[in-house]
């Protein structure tokens, strides 16, 4: 019961793969900045390069990167889960089911499109690439311990709820906050959809989350 709450030390292998997607994409912010701060974005400009070439060619590199990064950490997380005789552990409920790692493989090459963008919006605030890096990659990393706070926040609210109508509006706004980070955020989201994708696999989990969140869903 207690891997049916989402968040560390409970369930972390959502937490953990947020956290890596936030270096992924904080590394993608390292080559367009460097390329504008030692002039080689401009020579390309300068020799006849179009402005949406030069982007949609960076656009089009940095998804195959995805593509390679997405591909190793499900072949990893499968041959992790090989290891794994624990039915309860993270990687274990993941893995076991080849429709469920599908899906969290095509959700992720899906959601790399956001991820390019966001680098690219962030590089272009910043004069030094180690400092967009370190910069994107703590405002990512510190959206997932949000994230995981505001888990802790609505299951405590939740049995206050039961008494007092004004903590189920409160339930609303941390929910509401949530899908804000999951919106702003792509690490947020990959964090949130593993943890979805291992409700599916956990009936236990359904009913529990129903009867102390008074849902039916």
């Amino acid at each position: 019961l207690l891997n049916c709450i989402e968040a560390m030390p409970f369930s972390f292998l959502d937490f953990i793969d947020g956290i890596l997607i936030a270096f992924i994409i904080s590394v993608c912010t390292i080559h367009v900045t460097r390329e504008r701060k030692n002039g080689s974005k401009f020579l390309q400009l300068l020799s006849g390069t179009h402005y949406s070439i030069y982007w949609i060619s960076n656009f089009l590199f940095d998804l195959f990167i995805f593509f390679i990064n997405i591909l190793s950490l499900i072949i990893v997380l499968k041959l992790v889960s090989l290891t794994i005789n624990d039915s309860a552990n993270d990687t274990y409920i993941i893995t076991n089911n080849w429709k469920t790692l599908l899906n969290l493989f095509l959700f992720m090459l899906i959601t790399s499109f956001s991820w390019a963008v966001l680098a690219y919006i962030w590089s272009n605030w910043f004069k030094s690439d180690i400092v967009a890096f370190l910069t994107l990659f703590l405002v990512l990393g510190f959206a997932t311990f949000f994230d995981m706070i505001l888990v802790f926040i609505k299951f405590f609210n939740a049995s206050l709820a039961k008494l007092d109508n004004k903590n189920k509006s409160f339930s609303n706004i941390v929910e509401n906050l949530r899908i804000l980070l999951t919106t702003i955020f792509p690490n947020v989201a990959v964090k949130r959809a593993i943890y979805n994708l291992k409700l599916q696999n956990i009936d236990i989990c359904l009913d529990s989350l129903n009867l102390i969140f008074e849902s039916n869903s």
